[in-house]
């Protein structure tokens, strides 16, 4: 078991699609908004709880489709 992931985009609304991706798991996630000192953006999606390896490896691949697939 894992626990506590967090993870990095730099489009809000991919950030939430993952969010609500990781909420249908019944998992609990939140979206934090950061600012860069140079004004940068981006958005880091934190996932509260333990997970399993199989659950963390599914994550991965649905953030690595939605990271490179649509930015």
């Amino acid at each position: 078991m894992l626990d506590n992931f967090e993870y990095t985009f730099f489009d809000e609304p991919i950030a939430k699609r993952f969010c609500e991706a990781v909420e249908g798991q019944g998992l609990t996630a939140q979206i934090a908004r950061e600012e860069e000192g140079n004004g940068e953006v981006s958005f880091s999606v934190s996932i509260d709880g333990e997970l399993s390896d199989a659950m963390a490896e599914e994550l991965e691949t649905l953030y690595s489709d939605l990271l490179f697939g649509d930015q």
